[in-house]
């Protein structure tokens, strides 16, 4: 910006605050003109100038209502567009000129005409902006239910501006200030009951989809600030919030629409309740269907709910309700065209490759045009795009209230409506379940199929106690459906859910969080307890992701792998899965072997728009490669079009290692890739060992020197290397049967990773020795039971070689590092495991090295 401009600009300022502070309240015609000049003047001001306002603002605005007569609207409302603009550059406000400030619009709002209201209301809520605890006298005044306060007025207006500014009055009101005080209880649950009965309330008639958007957002944004300033505020309205809010995450998706009918509450499912609850009133047992348990969906179905229903209607309700399925098929658009044809809105597909056109009906009216429309406007396509946009913004703002509902209420109280977020099968050809699953699978938007899956995370973490119930082993026949065998097929929709969610995403962040929510789920569910299979597909859906280019996919995998190793007790199917030497294959455009490959050609690095082109999914090319699709068709958001690719995609993921998709054996593309993973020894390495080895050593080391390979992980991240330690402590911890064969090349990786520079690599490869230490000491530990044991079982001897390897490294010298006590202790902690048979067997020499450290060590225990 020109300093020639900005310096006119302040002068300006400084000019305008010094004619408002000569000026006196008078009802001179000249000084009504001077007045009006004046304000304009300052409403013209560019205010994004850094320090324009380098006077109190609060004075200013104060002197500029105490001298502007009320009976003038015009000015009144220049004032009103004053204080919204001067207040939206974070000026502070104290408490006398807030005072003065609500007295002057709240005494003009109810005195004003019907068209001042919408300006005043927005310099009402930003003043309130942060400032609720100064002003809870005002608060009580235009809050109060009986008789009704100003704000409670102007929410039920029929003037749609009016309503969307009173709930952004009210929202701004329960923020948080700046020193974290909040407006009292009471009237934070003032708030609550109106922006809770605003969700619940059905679009008036005659409000366009836009406006009915921006009342929404404002209302999901006040419940986010109560949400924040109290957190158990929804406890006693659980029920009707999680209604209202499951019901808006869907808002705008394909095959939903905006048109929405909210039900009055969600029940908890009489199959996950823990512990005794009230019964359902009678009332309710009778009503709509969507109000209780799986039912609840948030979208009322078609009128058409069955034969007893109609006859409980007579004979008017069933012309009523054949003029309306009438009335839907008039409204049916046979010219539409749908991207990947073939696909309806729940991602079935006809048998001749046709949408099903009774199912188009249900898409929003921007889902039903055709792009080839010649009557499509430039105009038009504007308003689509602006309404997808704040559509989407509903769903983000939606699942963001929902999230923080589910973190703050009660784990066991949150289980109880599980059956109306997760589902329990598959979609069918009829009505499909709508889940937070459909949101993550078909929203069109990356920021909200994040959002879902961060809910998912949140019902997903601490959820173990209840799902330690499931199971699935033996399914005999009975008269009933066991509990714990629908909550088995829960776990396995959750888990071909996120699986599908994975092999469509193409953006890196969705990645990410859907493989931290993998983990999640690996950590909370009982495999002992399910039949084998599901860790299988989770593997084997991760491999290509290890050599994705972003460090964070690929530190989330290690993190899921980790998740999936720590699973007690530990798992045969695990057992499997890591003795095959099948490393992941560097396989599609978007790995990072290939973009240092491209590197050491070119200087010229990838542009954002080649990443997006050129990514499959998960950045590596997996969907195309493990299906034989288009990479073309692979890349992209998520689609309904996209659920037939993926499922063959999933089918694959069951195939055991070493096996093709025919079930024939695979053979291998890259034969260094394979050799790489046999050691000096002979004996075949775990490709999930190979790979930490790759990533937690140094390329230039003399073991690893000659593999050229191993220069993609000389620039490995900290993250991912501290993530392939931590995965090589859970293999040593529970499956120390794969490690025995390698125990000397693992001691070459712990005294490798001692060396280090960082000080956290070394604490977690002294974490690594730790348990590699208590591994051996239980295995030669003649009291531990047989089951437990190595077959052949373990010699000391072996260990003894281990530990001498280990206590010639850099072990001594951190022992002797007295700067760092951390590193020290848990030094001290790996040598508590050596035992006293290995100890014995130990040669005095291999100590001799730190025997002049015994009182520091000393120190240190």
């Amino acid at each position: 910006m020109d300093r020639k401009f900005i310096s006119e600009e302040r002068q300006k300022f400084r000019a305008c605050v010094s004619k408002l502070r000569n000026l006196v309240p008078s009802n001179n015609e000249d000084s009504r003109k001077t007045l009006n000049a004046l304000l304009d003047e300052f409403n013209s001001l560019d205010y994004s100038i850094y320090g324009l306002i380098d006077e109190d603002a609060g004075q200013i605005l104060c002197q500029a209502c105490r001298i502007v007569p009320l009976q003038d609207n015009l000015m009144v409302t220049k004032v009103c567009q004053l204080i919204v603009i001067i207040t939206h550059q974070k000026v502070k406000l104290s408490k006398p000129s807030t005072t003065v400030l609500l007295e002057f619009v709240i005494g003009v709002s109810k005195q004003c005409v019907s068209w001042m209201l919408p300006d005043t209301l927005r310099a009402l809520g930003a003043v309130l902006y942060e400032n609720g605890p100064k002003c809870e006298t005002f608060l009580e005044e235009i809050l109060m239910p009986s008789p009704p306060g100003l704000l409670q007025k102007m929410v039920l207006s029929h003037d749609l501006e009016v309503r969307r500014t009173a709930i952004l009055c009210i929202a701004n009101a329960c923020m948080k200030s700046d020193d974290g005080r909040v407006i009292s209880e009471p009237l934070l649950s003032l708030s609550f009951d109106v922006i809770l009965s605003a969700l619940h309330t059905p679009k008036p008639a005659g409000c366009d989809d836009y406006t009915q958007v921006r009342f929404l957002l404002g209302c999901l944004r006040g419940l986010q600030n109560l949400l924040s300033a109290q957190k158990n505020i929804h406890v006693d309205h659980l029920g009707s919030v999680l209604a209202a809010l499951k019901s808006y995450s869907l808002y705008g998706l394909p095959g939903i629409g905006t048109n929405l009918q909210i039900p009055s509450t969600l029940f908890p499912s009489s199959l996950y309740q823990t512990s005794p609850s009230p019964a359902k009133p009678s009332t309710q047992q009778k009503g709509d269907d969507v109000s209780e348990g799986r039912g609840a969906q948030g979208v009322t179905p078609k009128s058409s709910t069955g034969r007893k229903n109609k006859k409980r209607g007579g004979k008017k309700q069933q012309e009523k309700e054949q003029a309306k399925q009438q009335r839907e098929k008039q409204e049916e658009s046979p010219t539409v065209s749908i991207k990947q044809g073939g696909h309806q809105p729940d991602g079935t597909a006809t048998a001749d490759g046709s949408s099903n056109p009774d199912t188009l009906s249900f898409w929003p009216s921007w889902g039903r045009v055709s792009s080839s429309e010649s009557e499509y406007s430039d105009s038009e396509g504007g308003q689509v795009s602006k309404l997808r946009s704040a559509s989407s913004k509903v769903r983000q703002a939606s699942l963001g209230c929902l999230h923080s509902v589910v973190k703050n209420t009660d784990k066991r109280q949150m289980f109880g409506f599980w059956s109306a977020f997760v589902p329990d099968s598959p979609p069918t050809g009829g009505h499909n379940t709508q889940t937070l699953f459909t949101c993550m699978l078909k929203d069109p938007s990356p920021k909200a199929r994040v959002a879902s899956v961060a809910v998912i995370m949140a019902l997903l973490d601490g959820s173990k106690q209840f799902l330690i119930a499931a199971d699935d082993r033996v399914q005999k026949k009975t008269a009933f459906t066991p509990f714990s065998y629908t909550l088995a097929c829960t776990i396995k929709e959750v888990h071909r859910s996120l699986l599908l969610a994975l092999l469509a995403e193409s953006f890196h962040t969705t990645i990410t969080q859907i493989i931290k929510c993998l983990s999640m789920l690996a950590m909370n569910v009982p495999y002992n307890h399910l039949e084998a299979g599901l860790l299988t597909r989770i593997i084997r859906a991760l491999k290509p992701f290890f050599c994705h280019r972003d460090s964070n996919v690929r530190t989330a995998c290690l993190t899921c792998v980790g998740a999936v190793l720590g699973a007690s007790p530990p798992l045969d199917e695990v057992t499997k899965l890591m003795e095959s030497s099948e490393r992941p294959k560097a396989g599609g455009s978007g790995t990072l072997m290939l973009r240092l490959q491209a590197n050491r050609s070119s200087d010229n690095a990838e542009s954002p728009s080649d990443e997006s082109r050129r990514d499959g999914p998960g950045g590596s090319g997996s969907l195309a490669d493990m299906v034989g699709q288009d990479p073309e068709q692979a890349s992209g958001v998520p689609s309904a079009g996209g659920a037939d690719v993926t499922e063959q995609a999933l089918d694959r993921l069951s195939l055991r290692d070493g096996q093709s998709a025919s079930g024939g054996p695979e053979v291998s593309e890259d034969r260094t890739v394979n050799s790489a993973a046999e050691t000096d020894s002979g004996v075949r390495m775990s490709w999930l060992v190979t790979l930490c080895s790759d990533i937690c050593l140094p390329a230039d080391t003399s073991e690893y020197a000659a593999n050229s390979l191993n220069e993609r992980y000389s620039i490995e991240s900290l993250p991912v290397r501290i993530e392939s330690l931590q995965v090589l402590t859970q293999m040593v911890k529970g499956y120390v049967h794969i490690m025995r064969g390698i125990l000397m090349h693992l001691s070459h990786i712990i005294i490798e990773c001692l060396s280090d520079r960082d000080s956290q690599i070394q604490l977690h490869s002294l974490k690594v020795l730790e348990e590699l230490g208590k591994a051996l000491l239980e295995q030669l530990d003649p009291e531990v039971d047989k089951s437990v044991k190595l077959n052949p079982p373990l010699q000391p001897q072996e260990a003894v070689e281990v530990w001498k390897k280990l206590l010639s490294g850099a072990l001594p010298r951190i022992l002797q590092d007295s700067s760092n006590s951390v590193l020290q202790s848990c030094a001290c902690d790996c040598l508590s495991t050596i035992g006293n048979q290995v100890f014995e067997l130990l040669e005095v020499s291999s100590f001799s090295s730190f025997t002049s450290q015994t009182n520091t060590i000393r120190g240190v225990r």
